[in-house]
């Protein structure tokens, strides 16, 4: 159950109030959990997750006449529906909330509408003190009203998606680098911010990311593009910090030598995702972050044309974190990713010196496309690579060499007499040309005779079109 027992309700407006369907304990329990799933009645022993969604067609009757009050609110507008029914429930939601509760707030859909802009000015921001989570999508113009000259004395979570406004219409702005061009400043008037979420596709001009860094330990920039200067800035200052997502673009930076550059050391910082595009061979300004506490890393890399294969520009980062990171996900993309191309060569990266510096791994996952030599395989099999990976992820052509290296790897001596620990969870992605139902059946029976402790996934992707089979 969420720590702050919140009330939760789904508010569309598509049912008739009614006689309830269901008993009065039926329905207290329904509303005892914050909710993301659907609902199950009984609920399962296991599984807490509930949702009125889809539980009867009169539940608006149940939500109206319940005598609790609500503190979360997920807000949607069914496009058949008047908006003004939104409205005035939304209204008569955050009347029964209190003075005093806090709030949660999510908007599903853009504030593209006029009951958006209106239950954005007139119900929820006379509200803002008391909100502690906000998710939205906004325009920069709504950006700048909803939240001038407000102060978020409880506000700890925001998730914001923010489009351009032009003509009269929002849209995603092709290009939006100049300066001034959003007005972040008002998260600074929140004292107890933690955990910041923004989604600006095509990114923002590093001066506008004015943020109370010092205080946060959850950053998601992966949909918002800056550059490396600009996140190493972030990561100077972000001294709380605990898990990041960034994406990096390189087109201004030339060798990763910025001038001045000093160590940055961030404590507590113990996962870390970076899209890195079109970055140069090298990557030397990773190895200025000391982070002690990193055991979680993600490298994705978009490169113009093919996909670079080579994988030694990670190695002097992760040579630095062998004692840290024990969960390395790793991906390379094409940018743009030719929809004609109908045929992907059997490139094996060059994973040795990777791996060697990453020995520390439990669990390694490649991203679909990047395929293990069978050196290496024949290194992992005994020990030699990775002698303390348990969850693997990774590409093949037939399957059957990942196969064999597992039961290599499984059935060799235990890690008490020096052998490798086994493998207890493998996701294999099976990449070929016109595969067959007689091969895939083949593997999938091979997989499942290892007997894994925790289970596989099998993802098969046809090469001749491009089409995903399972």
């Amino acid at each position: 159950m969420n720590a702050h027992n919140l009330q939760t309700a789904l508010a569309t407006t598509n049912a008739r109030i009614g006689d309830g369907a269901f008993p009065e304990n039926i329905h207290r329990r329904i509303f005892d959990f914050l909710v993301h799933g659907p609902v199950v009645l009984p609920p399962q022993t296991n599984d807490q997750r509930q949702i009125i969604a889809l539980v009867c067609k009169e539940w608006q009757r149940v939500l109206v006449s319940t005598p609790k009050y609500w503190n979360d609110f997920d807000l949607v507008q069914p496009t058949t529906e008047p908006s003004n029914n939104l409205f005035a429930l939304a209204e008569l939601f955050f009347v029964r909330s209190g003075e005093s509760i806090p709030l949660a707030i999510r908007f599903r859909e853009h504030l593209q509408t006029e009951v958006g802009r209106r239950i954005l000015e007139l119900i929820i921001r006379p509200r803002m003190r008391r909100v502690w989570l906000l998710s939205c999508t906004v325009t920069t113009n709504i950006l700048r009203t909803l939240f001038h000259s407000v102060h978020f004395p409880l506000l700890q979570v925001v998730d914001v998606t923010i489009t351009y406004e032009m003509n009269g219409m929002d849209v995603l702005h092709p290009h939006m680098s100049v300066r001034g061009s959003l007005d972040l400043s008002s998260f600074r008037c929140a004292p107890r911010l933690r955990n910041i979420a923004l989604h600006i596709p095509e990114g923002v001009h590093p001066s506008d990311l004015r943020l109370p860094w010092r205080q946060l330990t959850h950053i998601d920039l992966g949909d918002t593009s800056i550059d490396v200067n600009k996140f190493m800035q972030i990561m100077e200052r972000s001294i709380l910090l605990e898990d990041g997502t960034f994406r990096i673009t390189f087109a201004s930076y030339d060798d990763g030598r910025a001038p001045g550059l000093q160590n940055i050391f961030v404590p507590y910082l113990q996962c870390l995702r970076l899209r890195l595009v079109q970055p140069s061979q090298d990557l030397r300004f990773l190895e200025n972050l000391d982070t002690p506490l990193l055991g979680d890393l993600w490298l994705e890399r978009d490169e113009a044309g093919h996909v670079i294969r080579d994988m030694t520009v990670y190695q002097p980062f992760l040579a630095g974190l062998t004692s840290t990171v024990k969960h390395l996900t790793v991906a390379q993309h094409a940018i743009p990713i030719d929809s004609s191309v109908t045929f992907i060569p059997r490139v094996c990266q060059h994973l040795d010196d990777l791996l060697r510096s990453s020995e520390h791994l439990t669990s390694l996952f490649l991203a679909p496309g990047l395929f293990i030599h069978p050196n290496v395989l024949d290194k992992i099999a005994t020990g030699a690579l990775l002698p303390l990976l348990e969850q693997l992820g990774v590409s093949a052509v037939n399957g059957w060499d990942i196969i064999s290296m597992v039961q290599r790897k499984n059935f060799a001596p235990s890690s008490s007499t020096g052998g490798p620990v086994s493998l207890n969870y493998l996701h294999l992605c099976m990449m070929g040309c016109r595969l067959d139902d007689i091969d895939m059946h083949g593997i999938a029976d091979g997989v499942s005779a290892l007997h894994l402790f925790y289970g596989y996934v099998i993802h098969y992707i046809n090469i001749d079109d491009g089409s995903d089979l399972d």
